[in-house]
């Protein structure tokens, strides 16, 4: 019921776009916050895990040209390591191109997404330009991300605040000045019709003094601060998802005489949407083990 029929328009071979359809779309996630499932919190709007990975999956097909992101802040904020071990894995098994990392997801230390040549950051999609292990001066994944989507050059580039660990602390973890690295990507930037996106988990504030040091940024996906928020800038757009799944972020990006033109919508999460059998089978039996070691044992 969310998904509608859109048709990519290429005008002869000069790489432009109709002004009238999108020449591409984004969704985009964040704090999803080690949400699994439904939480029985309302009747309809849900989020989910279980729910989000099968609507991406289903928008993908439908749109082609789609880029998918998530901000941040995908494991939960407490040292819960089956729930943020199913969370890895689903998002694992999601068309993510990149995926940025949040303070959240060293709750269960650094080991819990590195270790074993079959890791969750094998598996994940992670750009960081910010971010380095303390012991061996290496960043954490690649710092920026490159892509062609219909046409369109992309670059995703990911950053972490330093003060987004105010209650999650990784010792493990160097953290460059946000700012510092974007003032070594700017000549980078200069190239013409490049759609630069920066996911950004940190501070609201920070984020719009990003837009406003550098406006060659075209999109800012924030994370950390659980809005559902959208703002507009000169040339740039700056937006956050909710919390636990519960709206997907959705743009759509317009070729426009200047540079790009920008509409966004948040689709809700709701419970006539089908959640993934195989995920909430695997949830479903979590929820059963923590039931039986719940149960007082019996005399």
């Amino acid at each position: 019921m969310y998904l509608l029929c859109l048709c990519i328009l290429l005008i002869g071979n000069t790489g432009l776009f109709s002004q009238d359809t999108p020449a591409m779309h984004i969704l985009y996630t964040a704090n999803l916050s080690g949400a699994l499932e439904d939480c029985g919190c309302s009747d309809t709007i849900v989020g989910g895990m279980s729910r989000v990975s099968p609507f991406i999956r289903q928008f993908r097909q439908t749109h082609p040209h789609t880029l998918v992101v998530d901000g941040g802040d995908f494991l939960t904020s407490y040292t819960l390591p089956e729930v943020n071990r199913l969370m890895a894995d689903f998002l694992s098994r999601t068309p993510y191109d990149a995926v940025n990392f949040g303070d959240q997801e060293f709750v269960e230390s650094a080991a819990f997404l590195f270790a074993g040549p079959d890791s969750f950051a094998a598996r994940i999609p992670f750009t960081s330009a910010n971010l380095f292990n303390r012991t061996t001066a290496q960043r954490l994944a690649l710092p920026v991300r490159e892509m062609v989507v219909n046409h369109i050059p992309v670059r995703i580039i990911g950053l972490t605040s330093p003060a987004a660990f105010e209650f999650i602390r990784a010792p493990e973890l160097n953290i460059t000045n946000p700012e510092e690295v974007l003032l070594s990507l700017a000549p980078l930037a200069e190239h013409d019709r490049v759609l630069d996106v920066v996911l950004f988990h940190g501070e609201w504030e920070a984020a719009q003094g990003l837009l406003k040091n550098f406006p060659w940024i075209d999109v800012l996906i924030c994370g950390h601060n659980q809005y559902l928020r959208y703002e507009k800038y000169p040339g740039s757009v700056l937006c956050e998802s909710g919390l636990e799944g519960e709206y997907i972020g959705h743009l759509s990006v317009y070729s426009a005489a200047d540079g790009w033109r920008f509409e966004n919508e948040f689709l809700p999460i709701t419970k006539d949407f089908p959640f993934d059998p195989h995920m909430q089978e695997r949830v479903d039996r979590y929820n059963q083990e923590l039931l039986k070691g719940l149960k007082p044992p019996e005399n």
